[in-house]
């Protein structure tokens, strides 16, 4: 039997307990001793090679480790997926299923690849050398022996729960928190290969039985000499190009519901309507894939911001263009997103799907919000203009990352153009800072994406710094959850549309740089001056309320939970897309806006007068407004 996620992640944190029969010292001489004893000195290098399943996809991998630095790569290949990871104490490169690089730099991640590199040199061989504290934690029965277990902290790692057989004298398995999931590693086999007892069945877990990858090792190579090629940063994709020879290619961007949408065209077809994301992948949705006549392949699982998971699969396309600039010969994400994602309005071409890390891997991105335009530039031929402001991008994993400062306190926030909704803030930043101490009267409300509802409480943030500006009365969503992207322990929170579009945003992975430009003239969000939130559509596509503002002119008005919006304005609302109800609404302060409503009571026409909500107590004015930041 395992033992839960939730009490192996207390244990890993847990305080140490007295344990009479554990020396770790002892313990770790005595796996040293019986896996290898002196040929461990010997060996340099390790190669595995072997055959790998994740996400219903066979395949081959290969893993390499330097047992002097720790430092590893993984490559495995399993024909429509492809994907390596080179990983030391000082650098991690990522190279994902499109090979694209990017590096895994950010605070966490370097921890985190501390204490990988100290577990792949076998670190706990050498206490005297190899600095790590050690703490002893209580035993473990399990299948009927006894597991000694100890955390060790190498130096600037992240801790790690090694399980250790004391009758076998051989590790069976690893824990360690990632920052929103629990990572284990158990492994099993053991059998001697080139002098020494290694382990030919390694199982990795991350959070859930889906997130499953099974590695049988089939031969191992002890090298005397380290291979420096097998542990260098995988070169940059070459799949690439803008078809006329110019450097640099632009297109539309398609204004309304807070998110960017390109036309783009695969394999030939299109025009195609797909989100740009920073915080994405390359993602068709499963309609999108059948009309196309790609066939998708594995079967696995996929998270985002809420706390469930939704299937993925994967596709190859020959070519994918947006405006001259194209990749070819490269697999997408196939992903059954629902209407509410792809539902673009009566008349409308759904949502194909997204674009987001493939592109921005390949090319300077900017985003020009305020002539609703996309450049794509490569990157040797960009140049940032003088007055923009450079701001450090960094990955935990995927994610761009920059440092901001909500309310003065500094936190890693994710870089994300596909969240069309308000800036958010995570639990652990919230409770560390004190937040909700400070802010009391919110609104309950939540919102859907990939991994289903995330769940929020709305207050005006009186101020977060980002490039150069302040924010302030911008409505920001205090998001506590145990799992999904938001539930992250290392980041503050996620900043999207409502604040980017404050800039010309341009971002150079190459360079791990964003540039923000201010944009005098943009508009300033709204937040929902009627009190009506959480829409969601009913069975003939009309509005149906998932969210009443207590004081607010829609209570006012009696309006509840459930009611049903049949016309904004007298237009029906089964006939109008979120962007087109959006126009509707008036943009002044005081205006009226006529609803027709289906309540419980029956149907009635309300018009509500349109005023700011959650007001900060002393604010004025109430409503957001920008300024230099200090």
């Amino acid at each position: 039997m395992l033992v839960s996620a939730t009490l192996a992640a207390a244990l890993i944190g847990a305080h140490p307990h007295a344990n009479a029969a554990c020396d770790a010292a002892a313990l770790f001489r005595g796996v040293r001793a019986h896996t290898g004893g002196a040929r461990w000195d010997a060996a340099k290098e390790l190669v595995a090679d072997g055959t790998v399943v994740s996400e219903g996809l066979p395949g081959r991998t290969r893993i390499a480790t330097d047992l002097g630095s720790g430092a590893t790569s993984t490559a495995d290949d399993q024909d429509i997926v492809k994907t390596r990871l080179v990983s030391s104490a000082s650098a991690t490169w990522k190279q994902d299923l499109t090979g694209g690089v990017h590096p895994l730099d950010a605070p966490g991640a370097r921890a985190a690849a501390r204490t990988s590199a100290y577990l792949a040199r076998n670190g706990y061989f050498r206490p005297a050398t190899d600095p790590a504290s050690f703490a002893c934690l209580p035993d473990v029965t399990e299948d009927d022996r006894t597991l000694r277990r100890v955390r060790i902290t190498p130096r600037g790692g992240r801790p790690a729960a090694v399980w250790v057989d004391p009758a076998a004298h051989v590790v069976v398995r690893t824990q360690e928190q990632a920052p929103t999931y629990l990572s284990t590693t158990h492994y099993g086999a053991y059998r001697q290969d080139a002098g020494l007892l290694l382990p030919h069945e390694i199982v990795e877990t991350s959070g859930s039985t889906e997130n499953t990858v099974v590695r049988m090792i089939r031969a191992y190579r002890v090298q005397r000499t380290v291979t420096a090629a097998d542990f260098m940063r995988p070169p940059d994709s070459a799949n690439q190009r803008i078809r006329t020879g110019a450097t640099s290619t632009e297109v539309p961007i398609e204004p309304g519901r807070g998110l960017t949408v390109v036309n783009a065209f695969v394999n030939g077809h299109g025009p195609l309507p797909f989100i740009l994301d920073t915080g994405g992948h390359a993602i068709l949705t499963t309609d999108a894939a059948r009309e196309l006549g790609v066939t998708a392949r594995g079967g696995g699982v996929s998270g985002g911001g809420g706390e469930g998971s939704i299937t993925e699969q994967y596709a190859r396309v020959q070519c994918l263009r947006i405006g001259d600039a194209e990749i070819t010969d490269f697999p997408m994400f196939v992903i059954p997103f629902g209407k509410g994602l792809t539902d673009r309005g009566p008349g409308k071409t759904p949502m194909a799907g997204i674009l987001g890390l493939e592109i921005f891997e390949r090319y300077a991105v900017t985003l020009d919000f305020a002539h609703h335009v996309l450049r794509l530039q490569t990157p040797r031929s960009f140049t940032p203009r003088s007055d923009d402001v450079a701001v450090p991008l960094m990955f935990q994993d995927d994610m761009p990352l920059a440092y901001a400062a909500a309310d003065g306190a500094r936190g890693l926030f994710g870089i994300d153009s596909g969240n069309s909704g308000t800036t958010l803030l995570f639990g652990d930043y919230l409770r560390h800072h004190g937040f909700f101490r400070r802010y009391e009267q919110g609104a309950e409300q939540q919102s859907s994406g990939a991994g289903g509802l995330v769940r929020q409480t709305a207050f005006r943030l009186r101020e977060l710094e980002l490039g150069g500006l302040a924010m302030h009365n911008f409505v920001t969503g205090f998001v506590v959850q145990q799992k999904g992207s938001f539930s992250s322990r290392t980041e503050a929170g996620n900043i999207g549309y409502d604040v980017l579009s404050q800039f010309t945003l341009t971002t150079d992975y190459r360079r791990g740089r964003m540039y923000l430009h201010r944009n005098p003239n943009a508009p300033l969000p709204t937040y929902t001056r009627t009190g009506l939130a959480g829409f969601s559509r009913d069975a003939e596509n009309h509005l149906v309320v998932g969210t009443v503002l207590p004081s607010s002119p829609a209570s006012e008005a009696g309006l509840t939970k459930g009611d049903v919006i049949l016309a904004v304005e007298g237009t029906p609302t089964d006939k109008l897309s979120y962007a087109e109800l959006a126009a509707k609404i008036p943009p002044a302060l005081g205006a009226p806006i006529r609803l027709t409503v289906k309540t419980k009571d029956g149907q009635r026409d309300v018009t509500l007068i349109l005023r700011e909500l959650l007001c900060n107590p002393g604010a004025n004015p109430c409503g957001p407004w920008v300024s230099p930041a200090r």
